[in-house]
């Protein structure tokens, strides 16, 4: 389970899925945290451009390669 405390000693947050409503809000946060993010997803969508364009890079269609850095997956 993801809790604030884990989140402090994590510095790059790799999320599958990143597409998602939820989970692309919740990378925006953690942007905003000043933590390292990125992700992979199976399709392009509006939340993955966006994403894009703060400087997430995101695996489309889903890589292992950015999967294999994060602290927190």
């Amino acid at each position: 389970m993801l809790t604030m405390e884990i989140l402090k000693k994590c510095n790059h947050i790799h999320f599958v899925g990143i597409g998602g409503v939820s989970t692309s809000a919740l990378a925006q946060w953690l942007l905003v945290q000043n933590k390292k993010v990125t992700g992979s997803d199976k399709a392009k969508s509006v939340f993955t451009d966006k994403l894009q364009s703060l400087g997430v890079q995101i695996d489309i269609p889903c890589g292992n390669d950015l999967l294999r850095e994060g602290d927190f997956l």
